[in-house]
């Protein structure tokens, strides 16, 4: 009897999506020794993951901000760790870092065992943010994760000057409560980092509110005179990488 090696992937299951991220992450595992990521559930896609891996391997940034957390998490600090190999101290410039706003305190503390357990400590962080109120209007939702304390430390270490890079990835919090419910992020962020550049990658964009989302962006940038663009890149559940010239 003969077992064919090859594995066929049916795009249209997610549950195939949950098993192709275990296979990936058990080949990993037993070649390397790394423990194995989650993907599927909860967690991002793995084609998500593959635009990560793609979009961090082509640039520099100097931050990469998360709202939400979990394996992107994770896969976004390897991925600076091993681009990263070289830096030192001496080098004058701070390691680029990973910054995850979680307003679930169990999946925060559950992120954060996770970076421990890879020795990323160094450069991943995940700040508990419960959702605060939040009142700017303009269809925005009622609240908002509580950034103000952890988003002032990380711009006066930082200091970024008008050639920064920042890549974002908008990924919570969740939309059960307002459909617009990660409309902030744009607004939050420009107001720390006024002059950086930044790269917004959204996920879910086939979900009608999150086109409303890039869309109002869009408008506001046009209004303000503010350069920017907008791609969007086919995956799972949609992604648009929404750049932001401060």
């Amino acid at each position: 009897m003969v077992v064919s090696s090859e594995i066929s992937i049916k795009n249209s299951s997610s549950n195939d999506a949950v098993q192709l991220g275990k296979s990936i992450g058990i080949q990993n595992y037993l070649a390397r020794g790394e423990h194995p990521l989650e993907f599927g559930g909860l967690q991002i896609d793995p084609d998500l993951g593959w635009l990560l891996i793609d979009t961090l391997s082509a640039k520099r940034y100097d931050l990469v901000i998360e709202f939400g957390s979990g394996t992107a998490t994770i896969l976004m600090a390897k991925m600076i760790a091993n681009l990263h190999k070289t830096y030192t101290q001496t080098s004058g410039k701070l390691l680029p870092q990973v910054f995850a706003f979680e307003h679930v305190l169990k999946r925060q503390e559950r992120t954060m065992s996770m970076v421990e357990q890879e020795g990323l400590q160094h450069i991943a962080k995940v700040h508990f943010a419960p959702l605060e109120t939040y009142r700017e209007g303009n269809g925005a939702p009622d609240s908002y994760y509580s950034y103000q304390e952890a988003l002032s430390e990380i711009s006066r270490k930082w200091s970024l000057g008008v050639d920064a890079r920042i890549l974002v990835l908008v990924n919570g919090p969740p939309d059960e409560a307002h459909l617009m419910a990660r409309l902030p992020a744009l607004d939050v962020l420009k107001k720390f980092f006024p002059t950086a550049c930044m790269e917004f990658i959204l996920n879910g964009y086939r979900q009608p509110n999150e086109r409303t989302i890039a869309e109002t962006w869009a408008r506001e940038c046009t209004r303000s005179g503010v350069p920017f663009s907008l791609e969007e890149v086919q995956t799972e559940r949609g992604c648009a990488i929404f750049r932001y010239r401060g």
